[in-house]
């Protein structure tokens, strides 16, 4: 069905996901997510200079756990080779979220949503052994 509609909707790069709001026409998913958060609940783009900073910066981390997560599915490869990739992304993250309430510290952002995402993501690759393993994953993810 996609294949069909792909280039009949307006959209500048035809790709999944993609959002329609009125005359404004989007694909990828963090243009997406700046673009909900900016319209509807704009502290979570741009809180302050720090946090702001902060999250363009795990923002690069973040989105290459998603990389190594999310593409070799599309080669088929085993949820063994893929989280072989993910264990170092997702440990440098863990120790850099440490004990602070969301990735840039007290102030939730975008980008806690994609992870949000992404955790439960690698946790269902990992057979649930990810939240198991880190608690600080675990955690994060009921607060939401």
């Amino acid at each position: 069905m996609w294949l069909n509609e792909k280039q009949t909707l307006g959209l500048e790069f035809p790709n999944l996901p993609y959002l329609l709001d009125e005359e404004v026409k989007l694909t990828e998913t963090v243009a997406i997510m700046k673009y909900i958060c900016a319209k509807w609940a704009p502290e979570l783009v741009n809180p302050d200079p720090v946090t702001l900073a902060r999250a363009e910066m795990m923002a690069a981390f973040v989105s290459k756990l998603k990389e190594v997560a999310t593409m070799p599915c599309y080669l088929g490869k085993s949820n063994q080779e893929i989280m072989d990739d993910c264990w170092p992304l997702i440990q440098q993250i863990v120790d850099v979220l440490g004990d602070r309430q969301w990735l840039t510290g007290d102030k939730l952002t975008w980008l806690d949503f994609m992870f949000y995402e992404l955790v439960l993501f690698v946790d269902m690759l990992s057979g649930e052994v990810v939240c198991q393993h880190y608690p600080t994953l675990r955690e994060f993810t009921q607060k939401f």
